[in-house]
């Protein structure tokens, strides 16, 4: 008999818990498991998205913390805090809901939703993005409340207090599609190019996220305007979607921040949103470059990998896991001189970037695939099942 899955996930545009649902659905109900969505009814695409795929989804107004000082912002969070248990409990029933699948830390509305109606709780940490203050605080309840909790490699799980003694942990990757997350023709590259607006034979830093505070791009136009001055024929494409709740620092901080630079004037760096169309603009990346704050495990890394693209990131969530210096490089967060370094490494040694590229290339054929990470989901979901 088929067990609906109510999974909740707090953003209403697509990113890695969306693409998660997407690429897990059909193996899923292949195994008796059916996939219903819960997301906000705000501006996003992922709606649009996931019902393509022929995903149930449905919208509610859901309310989240935000990083603000904003009193007035935290009062309308806790005022609809008890309303947004209530409309979960109700579809729950209404859905006939087997048990429930919560994505990210501060989903603590449908945890609370899910053990109010006595069903088994999966609670998925996927970053650690939350204040340590926060962390410290919510991750006993995250502890208490679920009868199974999967991370993003366990060094997200280590960065959430208690987490990493809980009974029934798993640590997970990211499902990659390797069928088109692939190797690209030089055909294919060339169009890439195209599409990136830059010639041919340019050399193409590039990095995909949505564009929002996480993903730290202020940081990346800084140490891309001090690389420009020595590599003035290098480019820089940020690729992704708009998020309509960060709009307004977005432009302040980090499009201002690249006109002020005159990075904008003669197309060295632009801002494409390229929507779901990853691997048309990936492919022309020479080097896939990652300056976020904080992750768990970016499945747009994983997807750069397996096109042997090699990688340069921060070193935060779990990314130590899968970067080693056989497939890129790691640098401290904020330490732009280290940033600088490796990629006047990537530029000025074509050889070892394809190498690197090719290791990378290699670890995601034998680790990273959606078969992987379907197992480890149908292994938890038949555990708690069971008991």
């Amino acid at each position: 008999m088929m067990k609906n899955v109510l999974v909740v996930i707090q953003t209403s545009v697509f990113g890695g818990p969306h693409n998660q649902v997407l690429q897990l659905y059909e193996g899923l109900q292949k195994n008796g498991y059916n996939y219903i969505a819960l997301i906000p009814d705000e501006k996003g695409n992922a709606k649009s998205i996931l019902e393509s795929k022929g995903i149930k989804v449905i919208t509610v107004p859901y309310s989240r913390m935000r990083k603000t000082f904003n009193p007035s912002v935290h009062a309308k969070y806790f005022k609809s805090f008890f309303t947004d248990i209530k409309t979960i409990r109700k579809i729950i029933r209404k859905e006939n809901i087997a048990f429930v699948q919560v994505c990210g830390l501060l989903n603590l509305q449908a945890g609370f939703a899910a053990k109010l109606e006595k069903k088994k709780l999966v609670w998925q940490l996927l970053s650690n993005y939350a204040p340590k203050s926060i962390r410290t605080v919510v991750s006993p309840i995250v502890c208490k409340l679920a009868d199974a909790i999967m991370s993003t490699g366990f060094i997200v799980a280590k960065d959430h207090p208690f987490v990493a003694n809980h009974k029934r942990l798993t640590s997970f990757f990211p499902p990659v599609n390797l069928e088109k997350f692939r190797r690209p023709s030089e055909v294919e590259i060339l169009e890439s190019k195209k599409r990136l607006n830059v010639g041919a034979t340019d050399f193409t830093i590039g990095t995909i996220g949505n564009f929002n505070r996480q993903k730290s791009h202020e940081f990346l136009i800084d140490i891309f305007n001090d690389f420009h001055k020595k590599h003035s024929g290098v480019k820089l494409r940020i690729l992704g979607s708009p998020t309509d709740t960060n709009l307004s620092y977005y432009d302040k901080e980090v499009i201002q921040r690249a006109k002020n630079y005159g990075l904008l004037e003669n197309g060295a760096c632009e801002f494409i949103n390229i929507g779901r169309n990853v691997v048309e603009y990936a492919q022309g990346i020479d080097v896939f470059v990652l300056s976020s704050q904080a992750e768990g495990i970016p499945t747009v890394m994983l997807e750069a990998m397996a096109m042997g693209k090699p990688v340069i990131s921060t070193n935060v969530g779990s990314v130590a896991e899968i970067i080693s210096d056989e497939v890129g490089f790691l640098v401290p967060f904020g330490d732009k001189k280290s940033f600088l370094e490796r990629l006047d490494y990537m530029v000025t040694n074509p050889e070892a970037r394809k190498k690197i590229g090719d290791k990378a290339f290699e670890l995601t054929q034998t680790k990273f695939n959606i078969r992987q990470t379907l197992e480890d989901h149908i292994k938890v979901f038949d555990e708690i099942s069971s008991t």
